[in-house]
Order: structure tokens, then sequence, then C-alpha cells
């Protein structure tokens, strides 16, 4: 979704206009990323409760994980240096990011 062309382009407006409306900006991030890194930290709740993953700090690693599908390569799809992301390469970062994240938090296959 994030590598998303409509994604790409609502996230630049949002940017571009942020100076001008800026009582827009807690609302934006409470209706967008924040309920998604709730989401992401009750998942990896359950996972450390049952003892899959080692996790002490649900928000930070929310964060780091998120921010590890997105970062250079998102920006830079921002910028219009790169179109976005075809399946396979979606499939490839995704599985990249999962694979250092599990291992990051101990999890042992």
């Amino acid at each position: 979704m994030a590598y998303a062309d409509e994604a790409l382009q609502l996230y630049r407006q949002i940017i571009a206009e942020q100076q001008h409306f800026p009582e827009l900006d807690e609302p934006i991030y409470r209706s967008g990323p924040e309920p998604v890194l709730r989401q992401m930290a009750s998942y990896l709740a359950e996972l450390s409760g049952r003892g899959i993953l080692h996790i002490t700090d649900l928000e930070t690693s929310s964060r780091l994980f998120l921010d590890m599908l997105k970062g250079d390569q998102h920006f830079r799809c921002l910028l219009g240096l790169e179109t976005g992301l075809g399946e396979p390469e979606k499939q490839r970062l995704i599985s990249r990011v999962v694979a250092f994240f599990l291992k990051g938090h101990g999890y042992e296959a």
C-alpha cells in the first residue's frame, strides 16, 4: 500500500499542505499511522506473550518494523527517483525485513 502510486501522491500532498493547515497534523496521524502502530504493537504483544518473540519495547519495535518496510526505498519513490515496487521487489523486501526483524527479536525457526 505505501508504494502504490495513489498512496505516494497522497503522502506528497499531505506534506506539501501541512504548513498551510497545521491543525490537520494530529487528525491525519491519528487516522493513519497511529492505528497501524497500535495493531502492530498488539500483534507483537501476542507473539511475545506466547514466547515466540522476545520484545521489551513494543512501541519501538513496531515503529522499527514499519520503518524498515518504508525507509530509503519509499523516500526514493516519494522523490520520483523510482516509480514504485513491482510484486517481486515487494515480496523480496517484505521477506528480508521480516527475517531481519525476527532474528533481532530472538526467533528461532
